[in-house]
């Protein structure tokens, strides 16, 4: 049916070839072209450090609570967790559908509940969303004939290393399966037990010393106390006998004072009447020689 169409009406197929061809071109040169398209991955890695423990002790205080909590978040597909010394790793797999920005909200809040939960020594859990372009570009395998692997670790870090990151758009350069050197201390337990029973007796014995020294004192202290009380309770005395001698003083000054005032007066009035007697007598004496002067006269 369709090539009897064609034949009868080839200017109409024609031109919707013709449109076809158009729309591919246009559409060909509208069309972007990305070596790395930004692709929403719907995984994310939750990372968290607990220095110094075993991963027995990061799987049932670490893991297992982060486990629980984030496996109740929305559009969960798939759960995975390791343990390792020291930290843990939990991986989420979301529905191509989920929000990856409203599931890092979630997630976040959900290990925020979380926090009164782990030891003060755990750190904070680190979320990371899974992104292409925290992959690698290029991977490539470093052999040189004749150099044993710690020599190539250091060629590879020393000369190629700088080389790549000096080409222009690389971004970062890292090497891995190198040889590195360690220096492993192992220590004799017997010798650190027995320093440290001798520091121990030594401290032991400097705190005797420091107890005998501080008893002495103490009782230097309790005796200067007393002293002090008892010269306290001395001058309390004196000082009471010298205020009793001191109104006595005043008291016999007073009546002193009062004896002295009264044979005052009494003088006083001796003296008046002294001088009375001795103006009565100087009137008698004058009046005497009026009269001797007169009769010597009259004899005359």
């Amino acid at each position: 049916m369709l090539s009897k169409y064609s034949v009868k009406r080839p200017f109409t197929v024609f031109v919707g070839v013709v449109a076809v061809i158009v729309i591919g071109i246009v559409a060909m040169m509208r069309m972007t072209m990305d070596l790395l398209p930004n692709m929403n991955l719907p995984y994310v890695l939750v990372i968290t450090t607990d220095p110094g423990a075993s991963p027995e002790a990061v799987e049932s205080d670490v893991t297992s609570k982060l486990e629980a909590s984030l496996a109740t978040t929305s559009n969960l597909k798939n759960i995975q967790s390791m343990s390792y010394n020291s930290y843990s790793t939990v991986i989420l797999e979301y529905e191509q559908s989920a929000s990856m920005d409203a599931t890092m909200i979630e997630i976040q809040q959900k290990i925020d509940q979380l926090d009164g939960s782990f030891d003060d020594k755990v750190g904070t859990p680190i979320v990371m969303q899974l992104d292409p372009d925290m992959m690698p570009v290029m991977v490539a395998a470093v052999g040189v004939e004749g150099m044993d692997n710690t020599h190539l670790t250091e060629y590879v870090k020393n000369e190629i290393l700088p080389q790549l990151e000096s080409i222009e758009g690389v971004a970062s350069v890292s090497a891995s399966g190198g040889v590195e050197e360690k220096i492993q201390i192992t220590l004799d337990e017997e010798k650190i037990g027995q320093l440290n029973d001798k520091i121990m007796d030594d401290i032991d014995a400097q705190f005797a010393e420091k107890a005998t020294a501080l008893d002495a004192s103490r009782e230097q202290i309790e005796a200067g106390k007393n002293a002090v009380e008892s010269g306290s309770q001395t001058l309390a005395d004196e000082t009471s006998s010298a205020n009793t001698e001191l109104q006595s003083t005043q008291i016999q000054l007073y009546n002193s004072s009062s004896d002295l005032s009264d044979k005052l007066d009494t003088l006083n009035a001796a003296a008046e009447t002294l001088q009375s007697t001795i103006d009565t007598l100087q009137s008698t004496y004058d009046t005497t020689k009026g009269y001797a002067d007169t009769l010597s006269t009259l004899q005359t």
